[in-house]
């Protein structure tokens, strides 16, 4: 089933989601009468946060007063999977839901991914393609609180800690939290300052040709190590940038580094090598971005054909036109595409030919097990063979063992990266890398 906006903005003026369903107040008085209830005969309900985040970083091509109506149709949604006083909508794009008389902890599992089911299903905007991504935080009376204001807040808590933002996403509200919460308030801060005070770092993972074991290139990676939390791996404070609107800066900030890094090797005599960049969703999909890189292309006089820039399958299914029409746009300014972590997500061989990309790069998931799982190894042989078909380059990441290396090497992988020969290097550690393979290549 699939919900067209545009035919349903056409067809009749629609409310406003505020008009159609409780607000937060009505909501938390309806909560209070049910947990009354719930108490006096000893029952448990559920409060369910849900968040659709992506509403409010659409593309600057989508229409931003249709915003309202997307979460309309999300409102509806939920309401009707249960009844529709028993919805809320508060702050924006994020809902309330209350779930009386549960019998069972995992009935409430079971009724969330029903109604994540719900939510998911495509919205189209004119031409465009939108798939909601909730998330949702669950606290259940009364192991979690007794007042409304509680389970509520908590409920908030929940969601705001599940910093994972893949499809369905969803978690309980536990005590440990509170200080998981501090925690977070901690980071944020530091965070906020270690941007302030250009207190990033980058390193750099060589990239080798399985043919004849040179490097190709790099892969730049950012690494944060704060005075106060000491080092903080990017699977933390990269999600936590994206929630806190601090993600746009840090990638631009990363690419500035990187090409001013690549500018001073090239003036050390090292021979133009590409780097590769992890460029986020948020910033990818901003209309500016072209007209930014070839600014940062220019201000540090680096050949677009030496810049990389890696995006993940997850950007491309969520906004496939869009993402398109930005990659011919990229591809026009000159530099090449990788497509990130293939195989983690929504992974369809079919649509490789249709986009604008010069890599594929095989996930570590795969390669890890790729010598003692036969799925594993026909997978890599499948996404190998295809992308040689389109005439796309295949770099396997992750690659750790010496077996690895010879049945890539087998199935005509182009390059690997991985500890098996070099973890990511500082950039005086990367320079020497490079004088290194020179020097023994003259011998």
């Amino acid at each position: 089933m699939e919900y067209d906006l545009q035919s349903v903005v056409d067809e009749s003026p629609i409310p406003s989601a505020r008009a159609e369903m409780p607000n937060g107040e009505f909501f938390r008085q309806h909560l209070t009468i049910q947990l009354s209830h719930a108490l006096r005969f000893r029952r448990q309900l559920a409060v369910l946060s849900i968040d659709l985040h992506n509403f409010t970083r659409l593309p600057d091509s989508l229409p931003r007063e249709g915003l309202d109506t997307l979460l309309t149709i999300s409102g509806r949604r939920l309401a009707a999977e249960i009844r529709d006083y028993d919805v809320g909508r508060v702050d924006g794009d994020r809902f309330l839901v209350l779930l009386s008389e549960i019998q069972d902890i995992h009935d409430v599992a079971l009724i969330v991914e029903r109604l994540v089911g719900a939510l998911c299903i495509p919205i189209r905007l004119g031409a465009q393609e939108l798939i909601p991504l909730p998330r949702v935080g669950i606290a259940v009376a009364p192991a979690d609180g007794a007042t409304a204001d509680t389970l509520i807040r908590k409920a908030h808590a929940a969601l705001n800690l599940a910093h994972d933002c893949r499809l369905g996403r969803y978690g309980f509200y536990t005590e440990t939290m509170n200080e998981r919460m501090l925690n977070r308030q901690v980071v944020e801060r530091r965070l906020r300052h270690a941007l302030a005070n250009d207190a990033f770092e980058m390193v750099y993972q060589p990239k080798v040709a399985l043919a004849t074991g040179v490097t190709t290139g790099f892969e730049a990676l950012i690494r944060w190590r704060d005075s106060e939390l000491g080092k903080v791996s990017p699977a933390t404070f990269v999600p936590l940038a994206e929630e806190m609107g601090l993600i746009n800066d840090i990638s631009r900030w990363v690419l500035k580094r990187v090409c001013a890094q690549s500018r001073d090797w090239q003036e050390c005599g090292v021979p133009p090598l590409p780097i590769s960049v992890n460029i986020s969703g948020q910033d990818f999909l901003r209309s500016d971005f072209p007209d930014f890189i070839t600014n940062v292309l220019l201000e540090h006089n680096i050949s677009p054909q030496y810049l990389e820039l890696e995006i993940t399958e997850g950007v491309l299914i969520e906004n496939l036109e869009t993402a398109r029409a930005m990659l011919e746009e990229l591809r026009r300014v000159g530099v090449t595409i990788a497509l990130d972590d293939f195989g983690t997500g929504y992974s369809s061989l079919a649509y490789l030919h249709r986009i604008p990309i010069d890599t594929v790069k095989i996930d570590r998931s795969f390669i890890e097990n790729i010598t003692s799982d036969w799925n594993s190894a026909a997978i890599t042989s499948g996404v190998i063979t295809l992308s040689h078909i389109l005439n796309l380059n295949v770099v396997a990441e992750g690659v750790e063992t010496e077996e690895q290396v010879e049945l890539l090497k087998d199935q005509h992988c182009n390059e690997i990266q991985g500890g098996v020969y070099s973890m990511p290097l500082d950039a005086q550690s990367a320079l020497r890398w490079l004088a290194t393979e020179r020097t023994n290549a003259r011998r």
